[in-house]
């Protein structure tokens, strides 16, 4: 009777082992799911995401480079200052993390009502495709975005100055290496005709064509916060603005309001 019952004992701890390695691997075998990308006045918008056997010559340590760049905005009323610690490359399942090359990677500020962009290197294993970036918050929570390197955008803010006097263009978001020099702005009137030809920003005026670019940066580069102001007497609603670079357009809409 004694052998029996340990017998059945036996078995049912097996049972239970069994069970218990089977819901371990359910749960593992389960995608987690992937942190919201705004919250706590913080929002997360990719702007590129490309993979190099190189790295301005510099070659991997571990199989690839892949590198992303993140505009960040902060709404909120507290400056952060996230270090490449703050940051991971994660894949779906959640077993394989990396943190950014901590050599490559420029701490920036983000101010409040600011919108800042951070370049993240990543020296990965052949065998670790990530599909998101996640950005620990120092409140313990998260935020993450997709690696999905989507079509070249410019992401822009019309308004109106309060004088009246200008269209008021800020731009949101845009893809990296965007120079001012190599980005051309054309606005065509109500019947479709030219208004201002394709312009390069750099080469704006506002004495003579009635529009200016205002970099928020040195102006080499496009950035997030630059603007661009409009004459609404030479630009009055319905005319249409174009913005587009060497290979593609970029953004594309109509004054109004």
């Amino acid at each position: 009777m004694l052998v029996v019952c340990l017998v059945s004992a036996a078995l049912v701890l097996v049972v239970i082992a069994a069970d218990l390695i089977l819901r371990q691997q359910a749960t593992m075998s389960q995608p987690n799911p992937l942190p919201p990308s705004s919250g706590y006045g913080v929002y997360l918008f990719v702007d590129e995401v490309t993979r190099h056997s190189t790295l301005a010559g510099r070659a991997p340590t571990n199989g690839y480079w892949l590198q992303v760049y993140i505009t960040a905005r902060n709404t909120g009323p507290t400056p952060l200052s996230p270090t490449y610690r703050d940051w991971e490359a994660r894949d779906a399942t959640g077993l394989f993390s990396a943190q950014p090359v901590q050599s490559l990677y420029g701490s920036e500020t983000l101010y409040p009502s600011q919108y800042t962009t951070y370049w993240l290197r990543f020296d990965l294993n052949a065998a670790f495709q990530p599909d998101r970036v996640v950005l620990a918050l120092s409140n313990g929570h998260e935020l993450g975005v997709p690696l999905v390197g989507g079509p070249r955008r410019l992401g822009i803010l019309v308004g109106r100055s309060g004088d009246g006097t200008n269209w008021t263009m800020t731009i949101t978001s845009r893809p990296a290496g965007l120079t001012a020099s190599g980005t051309m702005v054309t606005v065509l009137n109500a019947t479709g005709e030219t208004a201002l030809a394709a312009t390069a920003l750099s080469a704006l005026t506002y004495s003579t064509v009635r529009v200016v670019y205002v970099p928020a940066g040195n102006g080499t580069y496009v950035s997030v916060a630059d603007r661009l102001l409009f004459g609404t007497i030479a630009y009055p609603a319905g005319y249409s603005y174009r913005i587009s670079d060497s290979t593609t357009e970029l953004v594309n809409g109509t004054f109004s309001g």
